[in-house]
């Protein structure tokens, strides 16, 4: 979600740029099972689970090539970065964090224009 420019370099070529805001929807399950024996004593279980559903935000910028092969068609290349937020679940007394962090695309491929 964000805004797109593209600057023609000539007839045939344009660079086209875009950035903006990057959503990612992340939809976990975190289970712990534990079984702890001391010494000769009976052996203590412990489970737990929790799942969760959440929006995580970010960022990313977008820079491609284009080359028009005919009137509506074009053919592309270019990358892409993108920066996500960690996210951090709990169950059972324990955490984890997912580290979704930074990315980096290589863009290939055709576009229509109608």
């Amino acid at each position: 979600l964000g805004p797109y420019a593209e600057v023609p370099l000539s007839e045939m070529w344009r660079l086209q740029l875009s950035a903006g805001l990057a959503l990612g929807l992340m939809d976990s399950e975190f289970a712990v099972n534990e079984t702890v024996s001391i010494g000769s004593g009976q052996p203590q279980s412990h489970s737990a689970k929790n799942t969760e559903t959440d929006l995580l935000w970010g960022a990313y910028a977008d820079a491609r090539i284009a080359w028009q092969l005919s009137g509506h068609i074009s053919a592309f290349a270019g990358a892409q970065f993108q920066y996500l937020e960690d996210f951090n679940q709990h169950a059972g007394g324990e955490e984890v964090e997912i580290e979704l962090g930074e990315a980096f695309f290589l863009l290939i491929g055709v576009s229509a224009n109608f």
